[in-house]
């Protein structure tokens, strides 16, 4: 009975409180064991685990928004930028809004790479994109190309090398604005 009175005092809840705080502090992770999704710095990336360049670009075929299949050997012969975004991504978001006044040569191909339907449809609908938006469903093209975050852009060559790879904002813009050319319209 007296445990029951004990509990009855306000006191002793604040000490529990209390204890659980501590606890949670000193048994939570370290933060260099939490890895973020989206980068905020490039230098905070794994990169050693990530495709170099020389590396043959995995292979894939996706499902576009648009209606189509797109199949990285069906790009073959065009330099392509592979771009993996999410639409929760505050960077992302930066990017693709620079990317909507984005022009590209004819022998080159920029392409969206989304993990899940309802984010790769809510990009197409945000933004006025002429570029294929593919649904990665299950990640798996994104574990193939070991995307340690998002933005991520890999280029790929004609012939399925990995040319360069960048990670983060504003890298990844700044790489992709290298890659073609903003439309006159942009004052660029």
């Amino acid at each position: 009975m007296q445990f029951v009175t004990l509990l009855r005092r306000p006191v002793v809840w604040t000490v529990i409180a209390c204890a659980a705080v501590v606890l949670f502090l000193v048994l939570r992770p370290s933060s260099s064991a939490i890895t973020p999704v989206v980068w905020t710095e490039p230098s905070a990336n794994p990169l050693s685990k990530v495709l170099q360049s020389g590396d043959a670009a995995p292979d894939f075929a996706l499902p576009a928004v648009q209606g189509d299949t797109v199949a990285l050997s069906a790009l073959q012969g065009k330099s392509t930028l592979l771009a993996f975004v999410t639409a929760e991504c505050p960077y992302c978001q930066k990017l693709n809004k620079q990317l909507e006044a984005f022009e590209l040569n004819a022998d080159q191909q920029l392409v969206f790479i989304c993990t899940g339907a309802e984010g790769a449809r809510k990009i197409s609908e945000t933004y006025s994109f002429t570029y294929p938006v593919l649904i990665d469903s299950a990640g798996a093209v994104s574990q193939a190309y070991k995307t340690p975050g998002v933005p991520t852009v890999y280029q790929v060559d004609g012939a399925g090398k990995v040319v360069d790879f960048v990670v983060g904002w504003p890298s990844a813009w700044d790489f992709v604005r290298g890659f073609g050319r903003l439309q006159p319209s942009e004052g660029s």
